[in-house]
């Protein structure tokens, strides 16, 4: 029989903008009872970051990546090679030169974009981060992901938070743009299994009639449910095949 080892993945949106600091260790232990290899957090805040780690890390998650700190290593390193191609074309005409620094400052700061809030991935296993600057979507800091090494081969987890569509109409861009350049980024061919999780923010039931309910919107009426406690993802790594099956 070909080699198998299950794995747990748990994805949630841990909202700590209204449960504060304070949650963060009875958060981890909720999380960390079910057992899991890898944890997908939405919503850390860079406050919460260095608190997370540390808790995870009791429960044997050793080895974490956040968008926060890859958005903003990406960032310097594009606006450092885009710097030195400005001042190869543009050495002569300064004005040009500080115009186009000044639209390069533009879209490392993209409106809207929350600078303190991110998403999380923590592992058992040694991970490695990839470019989130890959997924050509408005407000990087919506994605993390790596490769995990785990000991059945390698495979890719991104983790989303897609903003939603409540405020105004550039909210609701924003979302669209997002989900297109989830899928551009991730519907095609790949030497790895992936694994994409997080906090979507799309309909998680549909009814015959075809009416759509987001997760805030289901009621009893509907006689449908959602779960209330953290999602847990279980997969499958067969070492033979290199391919990952969601159990």
């Amino acid at each position: 029989m070909p080699y198998t080892r299950h794995m747990r993945l748990i994805s949630w949106n841990i909202d700590l903008f209204r449960s504060g600091l304070k949650s963060v260790e009875k958060k981890v232990e909720a999380v960390c009872q079910h057992s899991p290899d890898i944890v997908a957090f939405q919503e850390v805040t860079d406050r919460a970051l260095p608190l997370f780690r540390e808790e995870l890390e009791k429960f044997g998650l050793l080895y974490a990546v956040d968008s926060l700190a890859l958005v903003d290593i990406a960032r310097v390193a594009y606006m450092a090679e885009r710097l030195n191609d400005l001042r190869a074309r543009g050495a002569n005409d300064p004005f040009q030169f500080a115009y186009s620094v000044s639209r390069l400052s533009e879209q490392y700061s993209p409106p809207g974009e929350a600078k303190n809030c991110g998403c999380l991935i923590a592992s058992r296993y040694p991970i490695t981060p990839l470019n989130p600057l890959d997924f050509d979507i408005p407000w990087k800091q919506r994605v993390v992901s790596a490769v995990v090494s785990a000991p059945a081969g390698e495979f890719e987890v991104h983790n989303v938070h897609v903003p939603t569509a409540i405020g105004n109409r550039r909210n609701e861009i924003v979302k669209a743009e997002t989900l297109a350049g989830i899928y551009r980024h991730l519907a095609v061919q790949s030497a790895r299994p992936r694994i994409l999780c997080g906090d979507l923010h799309i309909p998680e039931a549909e009814l015959p009639d075809g009416r759509s309910f987001p997760s805030t919107a289901i009621s009893s009426r509907t006689k449908i449910t959602t779960p209330r406690s953290p999602r847990a993802t279980s997969t499958s790594a067969a070492r033979e095949s290199g391919g990952i099956t969601p159990r």
